[in-house]
């Protein structure tokens, strides 16, 4: 794996993709197809959880994912909603108070692209409204592509428009569509879909 050093510029966007398509082929067939229905499908639950606001319900889940586990954020996702349902007055307290507040402002009605903030958590909200071409890029979606992400360390801005540039070139070449290919390697990466 290569260290991703934003001043040494040692990566392009064509090395990237061409580790995310070693990867790709690394990736068993059953765990293909679990990356091409774990948007579908989660999405659906999330949906299931607030019927009559569906979208609110998966901006909760983008606001509230940074650094949580997927079966963490789901908890938390049906906590804050269920509380606003209820009508208590504050969000239950879940995630860190940033994410927290997010999540609630989008309970409350407004828009979740207007709330939500950065890259990787504004692309999970498109990933999972259905976008095919949005890529959600965390440490694991970057080890997929060869990258040694440092605990604690993030991309920068530029560096993650690398990353979703690599992912849909890599996509281009497997034959498959963005979020797919991430999904798939990034169940791989982490040896888990949850």
């Amino acid at each position: 794996m290569s260290t991703f050093d934003p001043f040494l510029g040692e990566l392009s966007d064509d090395s990237l993709a061409r580790a995310i398509v070693c990867s790709w082929e690394r990736t068993p067939e059953t765990t293909r197809e679990l990356g091409a229905s774990w948007y579908p499908a989660h999405a659906e639950l999330l949906r299931g959880y607030w019927p009559d606001h569906p979208q609110r319900a998966l901006g909760i889940a983008a606001a509230l994912s940074p650094r949580a586990k997927w079966a963490v954020n789901l908890a938390w996702s049906r906590r804050v909603i269920d509380a606003y349902l209820a009508g208590d007055a504050e969000p239950p307290r879940v995630s860190t108070e940033k994410n927290r507040a997010k999540a609630w402002r989008i309970a409350q009605g407004e828009y979740p692209l207007a709330v939500l903030r950065g890259p990787k958590v504004r692309s999970f909200y498109r990933n999972l409204r259905g976008s095919q071409v949005a890529v959600t890029v965390d440490v694991w979606a970057a080890r997929a592509a060869g990258l040694d992400m440092p605990d604690g360390k993030s991309l920068t801005d530029k560096q993650y428009a690398e990353l979703q540039r690599a992912y849909r070139r890599a996509a281009r070449a497997v034959g498959t569509d963005p979020r797919h290919l991430q999904a798939s390697t990034w169940i791989n990466e982490r040896g888990s879909a949850e």
